[in-house]
């Protein structure tokens, strides 16, 4: 999954000290996975008819705007703290969002036949 290994990235960055400065590059990275990803799975929503696209979306504009948050505060603050607070944000995303509301899609699609 894309989203745990930019999540690992950070990690693996923030412990490096971010000795090469990856930590632009994984942002940028963040930011157009969330944006690419999200259109993919919206479009699914509208063409599947899913009933909760609404609230799905909804989550989906809160993590888009909390990662572009992060990475506009990227040159403002402490940089390994940032980078701490978005890992801890992402694994609460993964636990909360992927565990639940995908998995709610999932189990629709699967009602609808697709596997």
């Amino acid at each position: 999954m894309q989203l745990m290994a930019l999540a690992n990235a950070l990690y693996d960055a923030i412990f490096s000290g971010d000795r090469e400065g990856h930590l632009d590059s994984i942002f940028d990275r963040l930011v157009r996975f969330t944006e690419t990803h999200f259109a993919a799975e919206e479009e699914m929503f509208r063409l599947s008819g899913y009933p909760d696209a609404e609230n799905h979306t909804a989550s989906h504009e809160m993590l888009k705007t909390q990662v572009q948050e992060f990475r506009t505060h990227l040159g403002n603050v402490d940089r390994t703290l940032l980078a701490i607070e978005v890992t801890k944000f992402l694994k609460r995303w993964f636990e909360e969002h992927i565990q639940t509301e995908d998995k709610d899609f999932g189990r629709f699609l699967n009602a609808k036949g697709v596997r």
